[in-house]
């Protein structure tokens, strides 16, 4: 898996490592690509590998993500803002994120995930050439306003000519502060259930990249759906990551098992969250998806 992670801050490579280290939780090959200035290289550890490269290279990325690919790696690109000008990158990124800790940065992250923002992106008049994969905008948990403008847009039926693909979970507060942490081969518990929340839905976003939103029936579609191989790659990571996330909510709670659990976390009660529309609705998606089986059956 390719991700492109685009910033004008640190929120990015920041965003870049929480994302690295909940695929890695679940056991996959991690590397995380970014500038000499933006990140140090890693101590060889279980956590993510990062490694340096030219972010305005086109030549040096498609490098990066070939050399990714032949090692069995997934990849985690931290790229600046500008960068999604550059439809070679976006055409091989199998998802894109925008993310940015201050004003403007985080508007500019806001409105580059905007439906019209790439409107003119497309298959060439055969219709033979693949469609560079569209951002999805990541809001930290301090910019609530730029959360609600997001999601009141693309919440109705016919979305707003402004509406933002919008990433359904607010991430904590990223900045330069959080790398040497982030860097670390362990993280806290706390924040690697936020890193596992993340990269699910950089893996939902990566199923579908031209999706209008994702909501928790998505993800439970997805980790249903096996019958073509690709559905059941997706699934398998899905729910790698939800059985890690029980784990990890159950070793931070006294008395609580912390065995690996045989269900995802949208099969019990969620913690509290910094969106509590997304709180509540895996709880229903999943019984939705229920009782549809059993009118099926």
């Amino acid at each position: 898996m390719r991700i492109g992670v685009f910033s004008d801050d640190a929120a990015g490579p920041a965003a870049a490592l929480l994302i690295a280290h909940g695929l890695a939780s679940a056991g996959a090959a991690v590397e995380v690509a970014a500038e000499p200035t933006a990140l140090p290289l890693s101590r060889r550890g279980a956590g993510p590998r990062v490694s340096h490269v030219d972010t305005i290279r086109t030549g040096a990325l498609l490098d990066a993500m070939r050399a990714a690919e032949e090692q069995g790696r997934d990849l985690v690109l931290a790229l600046p803002i500008d960068g999604l000008r550059d439809g070679q990158v976006r055409v091989a990124l199998d998802a894109v994120v925008t993310v940015g800790r201050d004003h403007p940065a985080s508007a500019r992250a806001m409105s580059a995930a905007r439906f019209d923002a790439w409107a003119s992106d497309g298959p060439d008049a055969g219709g033979e050439a693949p469609r560079p994969a569209p951002p999805w905008f990541l809001p930290c948990s301090h910019q609530v306003n730029l959360w609600t403008q997001a999601s009141l847009a693309a919440s109705g039926p016919v979305p707003l000519p402004f509406a933002t693909r919008l990433l359904p979970f607010m991430a904590p507060r990223l900045g330069q502060a959080d790398i040497p942490v982030l860097v670390g081969e362990a993280l806290p518990p706390a924040i690697l259930r936020t890193a596992v929340l993340v990269a699910s839905l950089a893996i939902a976003v990566a199923a579908d990249p031209h999706a209008r939103r994702i909501e928790a029936a998505t993800l439970a579609a997805l980790m249903a759906a096996r019958e073509l191989e690709r559905e059941r790659r997706t699934s398998d990571r899905l729910l790698a990551l939800s059985a890690e996330f029980e784990r990890l909510e159950g070793a931070g709670m006294p008395g609580r098992s912390t065995r690996t659990p045989s269900l995802p976390p949208a099969r019990r009660r969620p913690e509290a969250h910094a969106n509590p529309r997304m709180a509540r609705t895996p709880r229903a998606a999943v019984l939705r998806s229920r009782r549809q089986g059993n009118d099926a059956g």
